[in-house]
């Protein structure tokens, strides 16, 4: 790991306002990944992980502070800006996968390529390399339908390879897997880590959270603690 900053965030704060009453989901948060780093984030259900990724994943504003992405300060942006941004920035990795059955494996990793207008052209080339990384072009013609979950989970990660992101933004990768194809997809993004990839995965399961470099404990919207783990760091 460097000490180049891909996320920075300084008292991030989200509260959700009704007539009735105000909750926070994320309070006071201050964060730093690195340029090569591994976090995982976990803690109990309505911890405020997902508000969090929301946040990091700039599908979510925060009500106050500070997010710089690679030095960004997004909370200038606008709606298109944002698109733009996270399109170029982030690779999202999904626990419900959200491959279009309708297309080929090849053409859902192609797809965010279609929004950006310079690699559109090359859009199956790149997404052959991306599907390279993650040992599935022998199936590039097939369908989702054709494939197990686990197959269909290393899709999603080569979608999310494909535009050659800052960072990989993870939702609990292994909620829909079995043990078993829940092991190949972490040692798939151990595997990416290592060659230099940035992860940022939220996870409820404490065995593939310690896999990470630094494991950040929420509680109640609030960071308990950040523990470095020595091993894999």
């Amino acid at each position: 790991m460097n000490n180049k900053s891909v996320i920075e965030l300084t008292n991030i704060t989200r509260k959700f306002i009704t007539q009735d009453m105000t909750t926070t989901a994320v309070d006071n948060i201050n964060l730093s990944i690195n340029q090569g780093d591994y976090v995982a984030i976990t803690g109990p259900s309505g911890c405020g992980k997902s508000t969090l990724l929301s946040i990091l994943g700039l599908m979510d504003k925060a009500t106050s502070g500070s997010y710089l992405l690679n030095g960004i300060d997004v909370n200038k942006l606008n709606t298109d800006q944002l698109a733009e941004v996270r399109n170029k920035e982030i690779g999202f990795i999904f626990q419900s996968f959200n491959l279009i059955d309708e297309l080929t494996v090849w053409e859902n990793v192609a797809l965010p390529l279609y929004y950006s207008a310079s690699k559109g052209a090359g859009a199956k080339k790149a997404a052959v390399e991306a599907l390279d990384k993650v040992e599935m072009r022998h199936r590039l013609n097939h369908f989702p339908t054709q494939l197990s979950g686990g197959q269909q989970q290393r899709v999603a990660i080569a979608r999310a390879l494909v535009m050659s992101p800052s960072i990989l933004l993870i939702d609990e990768p292994t909620g829909n897997l079995d043990s078993h194809n829940g092991d190949i997809v972490m040692a798939m993004l151990s595997d990416l880590n290592n060659q230099g990839t940035t992860l940022c995965m939220v996870t409820h399961d404490a065995r593939y959270a310690n896999q990470a470099k630094r494991r950040i404990d929420l509680f109640d919207g609030k960071v308990l603690g950040s523990i470095q783990n020595m091993e894999v760091a």
